[in-house]
């Protein structure tokens, strides 16, 4: 038996188990394969146990049938493995049986869909079913790399490299796989990708293969350094997957460095200095790449000497080939005398920069001629030079030169004294040997001698004088008095201050200036200090100089602002001496500062100022003595000049309403009331007077009103007022008016209020008195209900704003009345409606009568005539089969047929508005039921009335439902939608008549035919049977209609069409073009379902049926029937350009039963035609471009670049017209005249450059357009610039490859530098007019787009000298693999080997830095061991052991006192010395500082006014001490200081006397140690100076 015979007997015999099969549900086996010939379910059966092997990507399929019937639905239990939220498995009936229905498709790939285990329980029995997922291979495998490391290769590499990668199959089908290496869309012919047979993936990664990248011949780094790689992978499923991979080639070092020729020879004269001339040019040359390529060049030579020290190499690094010189940099070692260079062997090294051991070497002889001898002969006889006083030694004062006519002879030079010179033996450098001062000794003469290498030596004589210049490096000393300086306040602006200070310098031209340091000066009132703003620039300073005397100098102090004592009364100024020309080295000497204390006296010079008076009122009729306010004067002036008294002015009023306190202000009432009503406000003058100066002050004091009348309506207001009822807008009334005897505002103001039943109805203004009809709801004003209104009005007085009055408020009341006039606002009311109107059969006609609508109005007359209308009928057919009539006797509306009702049965749904004379109206509904007459024949639908039934003989099984050949049931199936009900479809019952053969075999189950036993084969082929519909209930009004067809039996299985190519390809048009057109599938289709045996006439084709399998069905529409392809949507070409659909064609109107097979699938590629619709856009919003003196017509300036998303779209480039300008004067020759065209996308040209007076820049547009007339537009600047703006940079690349690089290293020189740039020109690097093949050099220009103008070069090489933008540029360079050598530009200090001159910078950096450090430490030392030895001879073991001979009767020597004798020094002595002994005064310091000092005001106010004052009221007592110097009272607890600016020095258990101390910080002040005098020296040698104590709190250690 043939294998089709075979599984149609397996099918027939399928659909007789489930006929017949009736089992008890008890069975073991409950279940069985629903289709044993569909291989996406397999089921295996054993006890209990059911096994399916189930497709993936299957839903909505039975997986198994239950083998019983007519029983409850089974209940799916337990799931062992799996969850059925992931499986989605249901049960299902169909054709009385259960199903198991899986609804989920299932995914191999998500592991938990791959296995499921459960039970089924109907009946009484439970089956184990396990379902496996079957594995499909339909997802494409990917590439994963096996490292995060880029791929790299070394250029000498061939074969497998070490770049692997995993690739990876989420189906685990990893056989058969083909792997593809693309470059440029074309296939590699050098690289391609191999599985690894040894390599593995990661653990425990099973389903992955290691495949490694191989190459096939050696890759050049010179020629392509990168490789951009597409990998594609394709498994047996014809699955691809592609991963773009980048590969970068390694450069290798492959030579080592060569120097030819490899040995020279050259003869110089000795203590010559220059380049060596050789015959032959040395070059050093290694063919390498990139860092393999650059090398360090070095010149050594025998260590034993120092010969090869005088030559050095030009250049010392080179990249791939280098020519290099030999130059003499120290002709001084080249002495031929000396026997030790005269022949020089050299070797030049070459050396990689990357491996310094590989290594080319040249020999260098180099040999020296000798010369004849001479005696030697100075210059000049006389040589003289100047230094500045206190030189540091060493330093360079000039050279005394002799000279030699014999090369060969070496001169020495020497001095005569040493004492303040040095001389080099060999130079004759002469330098700074001993300390030089000015004042000391001004001029230095000294004898130099020159001595050559004769033996006797020949010796030459000369003079050398020196000038010392005198160096401003004293101090200046200030002299200041040291008591206060008294002014009185209000001193006229310009006036001197009688005060003497003064100051001198010891430099020769000293330049003295004086000047007040104001933010280290004070200024107190009575003791509290005040911000600066209150005195600075009060006083200024004014030098004066002696022109006979300019070491000499006095301060004037004048008077610059009003001295207030009101704003402070005392000022401790800090006055500064400078010495403007003191030398930079000794800043610290520049100034002098010491503190002036000056004391303002108060004078009575201020008038009391009155204080802001808030405004005064009191009651009118007040008693006596109430208070209205107080009067407050002010006196700034001190105490005795501020006791302010108060008088009242009066000339007004001849009654006392008012008095005044004298001493307090207090402002009361008087002895006479006063009246509101007859006076309002009354006005005084106040005098206030401190007795010497006086002020007035006008005042005004208000009289307030009390309520004491009430209000009254005025006026009558008995006619009453008609309005319309059912206002609802705003209508006005009538104004009430009222009136108050009171005068005030606060008592006459009226409100008005209605009574408040009314509020809401009517409504009144509170203001003025309005009464009105507010807008709101018609309903208020109703004259059915009320035809008149008495509405009571109330004004009040003494009531705010929200209506609250006060307890004082009185009131008047009046009415209105308001009368209605009736208006038509009644509307009508439908009665009848909202039922069913009238039932009428289908047969009534035109004009019959249906039934009335009724409605009633409760107006009268006119506006009770009602009219009646149709406003709305469902269905809509209604409007043409039903109208409505004013019935005008009856005031109804009649309803009747408006046209035959024939086949218009139905219910009928009628919306009646009835409606008055004013507009009023009421709607209702009405139903209107049209009765059903059986009147239409049925008309079938199916089957097809031209073909013929075409059954297999087997495959069909008795008492079932029988199919055609392509497993369809055959239905017939007629219609009557003209009747309703039974009458028409729901009622229609069916019949089967036919021949013999047909009613053998057939019978009729309603509407579809069943099978009554099994076909045989020897039966008639072909048959009639006629089926009969009939609609109707009653058998008396049936109407019936027969279909007559032919069943042809036919002996084979069901076959699917198919498509006799697996692929079509055809197009659309993106945008709304393609929504209108069409594409019908040009691919023939089989059907081998088709009758061979088809007799002449007979239709025997199966209709066939086209449907979208997969993809893009929300994109195309497929018409089923004639397989023609429409859009759904508009297309774009730039997001999609290619669709892909799968079709399918079947024989079924739903589409398939089963999974088609291939060859029923058709593979559509649907490409989308381009339409110019996407507009072009550069890709820059400026483009900048320079030209200068020598440039030609045609040179080319610029590139354009844009970009068009259209498919094969062409741009075109042009300037736009009218746009051209120019920025200068000297350019409008050439605006109108084209200087500019372009050619293609290049700007080019169009005049020859001459004129070097050009200068400004073209402005003009340029705008680019597609085919399609879609443009965009940007700016363009041609700017003038001259070879300033040019920076040439030399490459160690050749000029092929950096022209190449041309827009890479614009867009690199742009960014690094932020400035828009381009590249002029690139051309080989030359040397003395020999090019260099392997140098470029690559001249540039900078615009500043901000300032519209070219940048000059010295801008960009200076921002190369910052190593960051350095690293970046050289950075951002190397990665387009091009090195920069050098900027030619001779300002820039910026090259290749920038590194090593930094770090040449720091280092010596690092040494000075160090030497500092050195000379500080020595200098610390010796201040060291200064100090200590001055300690020593203070100290009191020391004062015995010299007679000084100061005690000798007679002696008069000055600045000594009687405690001058030895070891009574009272600084260091601890015996106490009684008060009187010590003096009085200090010598030339004026009277004590404590004389006068109880009239200071600072002491005085406190002590009056019995305040205390911690910290500033002094202890007189206290005072008493033991030493006047103050300086050494502070360096011992014991001792108070009496100078108030040396209190700041006193331990902490003194009190501070000085009211400033405590606010000074040591910081804040630049004073010098502490004196009177500032000069240090003078200090040391007189112990009666009154001292200004530096304000901090340390002990004084030396004096």
């Amino acid at each position: 038996m043939c294998a089709g015979t075979m599984a149609a007997v397996l099918l027939l015999g399928s659909l007789v188990f489930l006929a017949t099969v009736k089992a008890d549900c008890n069975s073991n086996l409950p279940l069985a394969d629903p289709d044993p010939n569909d291989d996406d379910v397999t089921v295996i059966f054993s006890d209990y146990i059911t096994q399916i092997s189930l497709k993936e990507g299957i839903g909505d399929i039975q997986i198994a049938v239950f083998n019983c019937a007519d029983y409850d639905e089974p209940e799916i239990q337990n799931f062992v493995t799996g969850n059925n939220n992931d499986l989605g498995l249901v049960t299902e009936k169909d054709s009385g049986f259960w199903f198991l229905v899986v609804k989920i498709a299932q995914d191999f790939e998500v592991p938990s869909q791959r296995a499921y285990r459960f039970f089924v329980q109907v009946a009484n029995s439970r089956e184990e079913v396990v379902i496996n997922l079957i594995n499909l291979d339909d997802v494409a495998p990917y590439f994963s790399p096996a490292d995060s490391k880029p791929c790299e290769v070394s250029e000498t590499l061939k074969g497998p490299t070490s770049c692997h990668l995993f690739v990876y199959d989420r189906d685990g089908i990893m056989d058969d796989m083909k792997y593809t290496v693309k470059e440029m869309e074309d296939v590699s012919q050098v690289i391609e990708l191999v599985a690894d047979p040894d390599g593995t993936c990661g653990p425990g990664e099973l389903d992955c293969n290691n495949v490694v990248l191989t190459i096939k011949t050696e890759l050049e780094f010179i020629i392509k350094p990168v490789h951009s790689l597409i990998l594609q992978v394709e498994d047996k499923g014809g699955n691809v997957g592609t991963l773009p991979y980048i590969l970068q080639v390694k450069a290798e070092n492959k030579e080592i460095p060569t120097i030819t020729p490899a040995s020279l020879t050259a003869e110089i004269d000795e203590q010559y200095s220059g380049v060596i001339d050789f015959d032959t040019p040395i070059t050093v040359s290694d063919r390498d790449s990139v860092e393999y390529g650059q090398f360090v060049i070095t010149l050594v030579g025998d260590e034993s000497n120092d010969c090869h020290k005088a030559f050095d190499v030009i250049p010392n690094a080179g990249y791939r080939t280098t020519i290099v010189k030999i130059s003499v940099v120290d002709p001084a070692r080249l002495n031929y005398d000396e026997g030790t260079c005269n022949d020089v062997i050299l070797k030049i090294k070459a050396s990689e920069l990357y491996d310094d051991t590989r290594i080319g070497e040249a020999r260098v002889n180099i040999k020296l001629r000798d010369v004849n001898d001479e005696s030697p002969i100075f210059e000049s006889q006389d040589f003289f030079f100047r230094v500045d006083e206190h030189a540091e030694p060493g330093s360079y004062l000039g050279t005394v030169k002799a000279k030699d006519l014999d090369i060969f002879d070496v001169i020495h030079y020497s001095l005569t004294s040493k004492t303040y010179l040095a001389i080099d033996n060999l130079t004759g450098e002469v330098s700074v040997g001993g300390d030089f001062n000015y004042e000391r000794q001004p001029q230095v003469i000294v004898t130099a001698t020159a001595e050559d290498s004769n033996d006797p030596p020949h010796v030459a004589y000369a003079q050398i004088t020196v000038d010392v210049n005198d160096i401003n490096d004293e101090k200046p000393e200030l002299f200041m008095p040291s008591s206060p300086t008294i002014i009185d306040e209000n001193t006229p602006i310009g006036e001197e201050l009688d005060v003497e200070i003064s100051a001198t310098d010891e430099d020769s031209e000293p330049e003295l200036w004086f000047t007040i340091d104001w933010e280290t000066s004070r200024a107190a009132k009575q003791g509290v200090q005040l911000d600066k703003d209150n005195f600075t620039e009060c006083i200024t300073i004014e030098t004066t100089v002696d022109p006979s005397n300019a070491r000499s100098a006095k301060a004037i102090l004048t008077v610059a602002k009003v001295l207030d004592w009101e704003a402070f009364d005392t000022l401790y100024v800090t006055v500064s001496v400078e010495d403007r020309k003191t030398n930079e080295n000794y800043l610290d000497k520049k100034f002098s500062k010491a503190t002036l204390t000056i004391t303002i006296n108060d004078m009575n010079d201020n008038a009391p100022v009155f204080s802001d008076v808030d405004e005064l009122r009191f009651k009118e009729n007040s008693d006596e003595g109430q208070l209205i306010g107080v009067i407050i004067a002010t006196d700034p002036d001190g105490i005795g000049n501020n006791e302010v008294r108060y008088f009242l002015e009066n000339d007004l009023y001849e009654k006392e309403y008012v008095k005044i306190n004298a001493i307090s202000g207090e402002l009361r009432t008087g002895k006479d009331k006063i009246d509101f009503e007859e006076i309002t406000e009354i006005s005084y003058v106040v005098i206030a007077t401190d007795g010497e100066n006086s002020e007035q002050k006008s005042i005004t004091i208000y009289i307030n009103d009390e309520n004491d009348e009430s209000p009254h309506f005025i006026g009558d207001y008995s006619a009453p007022i008609n309005v319309l009822e059912n206002t609802v807008e705003k209508r006005e009334l009538i104004f009430m008016e009222a009136t108050d005897g009171d005068a005030s505002p606060e008592f006459n103001t009226l409100r008005y209020e209605l009574e408040e039943r009314y509020r809401g109805i009517f409504d009144i203004d509170p203001v003025t008195g309005e009464v009105f009809v507010p807008r709101g709801d018609s309903n208020r004003l109703d004259y059915e209900a009320a035809r008149s209104h008495i509405v009571q009005i109330t004004v009040r007085d003494r009531c705010n704003e929200g209506d609250i009055c006060y307890a004082d408020s009185s009131s008047d009341t009046t009415s209105i009345t308001i009368n209605l006039e009736d208006v038509n606002d009644k509307a009508p009311v439908i009665k009848n409606g909202g039922g069913v109107l009238a039932t009428v059969s289908e047969l009534d006609g035109q004009g019959v009568f249906i039934g009335y609508v009724t409605a009633d109005d409760a107006d009268s007359g006119e506006n009770a005539k009602l009219t009646y209308t149709l406003t709305d009928v469902e269905p809509p057919k209604g409007w043409d089969l039903f109208t409505i009539q004013d019935d005008v006797a009856t005031n109804t509306g009649t309803i009747t047929v408006k046209k035959d009702l024939l086949n218009e049965w139905g219910s009928y749904l009628l919306t009646v508005m009835v409606q008055d004379i004013g507009n009023l109206n009421d709607t209702g509904t009405f139903t209107i039921i049209v009765n059903d007459i059986n009147n239409n024949l049925p008309v079938f639908v199916r089957p097809d009335n031209t073909a013929d039934i075409r059954l297999n003989i087997a495959g069909n099984i008795p008492d079932t439902a029988l199919t055609d050949v392509n497993g369809r049931k055959i239905i017939f199936e007629a219609i009557d939608d003209l009747d309703n009900g039974l009458n028409g479809t729901i009622g229609m019952s069916y019949s089967l008549k036919g021949d013999d053969t047909a009613m053998e075999y057939l019978t009729l189950s309603h509407n579809e035919i069943w099978l009554k036993q099994e076909f045989t084969e020897d039966m008639s082929n072909r048959f009639k049977i006629v089926v009969t519909a009939c609609d109707g209930e009653s058998k008396d009004f049936q109407q019936c209609a027969d279909k007559e067809t032919f069943v042809r039996m036919k002996v084979n299985i069901q076959y699917e069409p198919t498509f006799a190519e697996p692929e079509w390809e055809t197009s659309f048009t993106e945008n709304k073009t393609g929504l209108g057109e069409e594409k019908g599938i040009d691919i023939k289709v089989t059907d081998r379902n088709d009758d061979e045996d088809c007799e002449e006439g007979d239709v025997c084709k199966d209709n066939i049926y086209y449907f979208i399998h997969d993809g893009n069905e929300d994109v195309f529409h497929l018409e089923k029937e004639s397989g023609i392809i429409s859009l759904k949507k508009e297309l774009d070409r730039e997001v999609v350009n290619v669709y892909v659909l799968t079709v399918v064609v079947t024989n079924f109107e739903n589409g398939p039963q089963t999974l088609p097979g291939e060859n029923s699938r058709l593979r559509i590629t649907i490409n989308v035609i381009d339409e110019i619709d996407t507009p072009p856009a550069f890709t820059k919003s400026l483009y900048a471009a320079g030209i200068n003196t020598g440039d030609k017509s045609g040179d080319s300036l610029t590139t354009f670049t844009a970009t068009d998303g259209d498919f094969d779209d062409k741009l075109t480039y042009r300037i736009i017209d009218g746009t051209m300008e120019v920025t200068d004067s000297s350019l409008q020759q050439w605006q109108n005249r084209d200087p500019f065209r372009i050619q293609e996308n290049t700007l080019l040209l169009n005049f020859n450059v001459q004129d070097s007076a050009l200068k400004g820049l073209f402005k003009f547009n340029l705008e680019v357009m597609d085919t399609g007339n879609n443009r965009d537009e940007v700016a363009c600047q041609i700017y003038i610039i001259t070879e300033n703006n040019h920076v040439t940079m030399r490459f160690q690349n050749n000029a092929t490859y950096a022209e190449s690089r041309k827009l890479q290293m614009a867009n690199i020189f742009t960014k690094v530098f932020d400035s828009q740039s381009n590249i002029k020109k690139v051309a080989r690097s030359m040397d003395s007019g020999v090019p260099i093949d392997d140098k470029a050099d690559v001249t540039a220009y900078f615009v500043d787009e901000n300032k519209q103008e070219p940048i000059d070069k010295t801008e960009i090489t200076r921002k190369l000298t910052d190593k960051q933008t350095y690293n970046a540029l050289r950075d951002a360079l190397l990665e387009e693999k091009l090195v920069l050598e050098s900027i030619s530009d001779p300002e820039s200090q910026t090259t290749a080997d920038m590194e090593g001159v930094l770090q040449t910078v720091l280092i010596v950096v690092s040494v000075v830095l160090g030497t500092l450090v050195v000379i500080l430490f020595a200098a610390f030392f010796i201040r060291t061991r200064s100090l200590n030895r001055r300690l020593e001879a203070l100290s009191t073991t020391k004062f015995g052991s010299q007679d000084s001979g100061l005690n000798r009767i007679g002696m008069a020597v000055p600045n000594t006192n009687q405690h001058a004798v030895e070891g009574s020094n009272p600084v260091w002595g601890n015996d106490n010395v009684s008060s009187h002994n010590f003096d009085a005064l200090s010598q030339s310091s004026g009277d004590s500082d404590l004389i006068g000092i109880e009239e200071n005001p600072e002491f005085s106010p406190y002590a009056r006014n019995g305040v205390s004052n911690d910290g500033f009221t002094p202890d007189l007592e206290a005072v008493r001490r033991e030493s006047v110097n103050p300086v050494l009272a502070n360096g011992y607890g014991r001792r108070v200081s009496v100078n108030p600016l040396s209190a700041a020095a006193m331990s902490r258990s003194q009190s501070v006397v000085n009211p400033m101390a405590g606010g000074f910080k040591a910081e804040d002040s630049d004073f010098e140690k502490d004196s009177r005098r500032s000069s240090d020296n003078d200090m040391e040698g007189n112990t009666n100076f009154t001292f200004l104590q530096k304000m901090d709190s340390t002990q004084i250690t030396e004096l």
